[in-house]
């Protein structure tokens, strides 16, 4: 599409205007939501258009393109229905250059500088998928359909639901706030998560560069499907659940104050070179990590390659201590006193679960 002979044309949207283009993939009944849209709503629909040919950015529309957003929705004050509406029109703009990113960061944006709460935008009518959507979000959102990558990254305060599933780095850098995501998510999310719930109905996508959790220092996130290699890689706090299957390395480089709850089978390489912090298996596995005798501990007997390293972290399976250091196993007893006096962590990340919600307004 040739962007300069495009902004000569006026777009202007209308309950009364034919604008196939405008309802084109739409289903009926969303088609209908659109055409119900009042006069008031129409002039702000013309005037988000307007914004949007103001908005240029690099030629990738990354994240650094956002604050250009902000500058050119300044004083714009759209409400839900607002934003819903032009949600549903942005068909009318695919072929732009890079309209997935543009269009994420731009609605993020206008949702942000609202004085409104409770959006809702529609994204299972488009060919692709938005990235960035709920961008340092602060507001209440529902994102209907899969979203694309960088959903509720640098994530402030609020809540995004997500009804379908959400790419690499979803939620990373996340502040504040409670999201769910009722499908699947790709590697690299919850990475660097500092506070607030990160909730995901299927499986997570891990690998030992775009790890799940990397690095979390704070908040719960909680997956109820599986995940891949090196799920809560270097994590410095908060609260970890994997209620499926892992394939590989499960808490490795892990730090003190940092808490793993694996109810699947945990794989192998549980805790490689951890530093200190709480793994709990429930389940099967197959090998952990012996920090002690550095070498690797497998479930049926033997040894395998070597470190220089030690550490203070405990590791349960089933209630019973599977293994720690020389000082840990010496002060707690094979873990017996700890386990009595320490939260169990599956009620404390409940507990932390409703606080965020309770918090986002949920």
């Amino acid at each position: 599409m040739n962007l300069a002979t495009e902004a000569k044309k006026p777009i202007i949207i209308s309950s009364m205007t034919a604008a196939s283009s405008r309802f084109k993939g739409l289903r009926p009944e969303l088609e209908q939501q659109v055409r119900k849209t009042d006069v008031q709503t129409d002039q702000m629909q013309e005037t988000l258009c307007s914004k949007w040919k103001e908005f240029k950015g690099l030629s990738r529309y990354d994240w650094d393109d956002y604050p250009k957003a902000v500058k050119i929705l300044d004083g714009v004050d759209a409400t839900p229905k607002d934003v819903e509406t032009f949600s549903l029109a942005l068909s009318q703009f695919e072929g732009e250059n890079c309209f997935h990113r543009k269009a994420g960061l731009f609605l993020s944006a206008l949702m942000n500088q609202s004085s409104h709460d409770g959006f809702i935008i529609h994204v299972s009518h488009l060919k692709e998928n938005l990235d960035f959507l709920g961008y340092r979000n602060e507001k209440r959102v529902t994102i209907k359909g899969n979203a694309g990558h960088h959903t509720g990254e640098n994530m402030k305060k609020g809540s995004i639901l997500v009804e379908g599933s959400s790419g690499i780095m979803t939620c990373y850098a996340m502040e504040s706030g409670y999201v769910h995501i009722m499908g699947s998510v790709d590697s690299g999310s919850a990475g660097r998560i500092a506070g607030g719930a990160f909730i995901v109905d299927g499986d997570a996508a891990s690998n030992n560069q775009y790890a799940l959790a990397d690095e979390m220092s704070g908040g719960v996130v909680w997956i109820k499907g599986g995940s891949g290699s090196n799920p809560g890689q270097g994590m410095k706090g908060g609260i970890l659940i994997i209620e499926g299957d892992v394939s590989s390395m499960l808490g490795s480089h892990l730090h003190k104050g940092a808490t793993i709850v694996a109810k699947g089978n945990a794989g192998n390489g549980i805790g490689y070179m951890m530093e200190s912090g709480r793994i709990y298996l429930t389940s099967d596995y197959g090998n952990i990590w012996d920090h002690d005798e550095k070498r690797l501990h497998w479930t049926t007997g033997g040894m395998s390659w070597y470190a220089s390293h030690d550490t203070t972290g405990m590791i349960f399976h089933k209630g019973i201590l599977a293994m720690a250091s020389h000082w840990d196993r010496f002060w707690h007893n094979l873990g017996t006193i700890v386990r009595q006096h320490e939260p169990d962590p599956q009620k404390k990340a409940l507990a932390m679960i409703e606080a965020a919600k309770k918090g986002a307004g949920q």
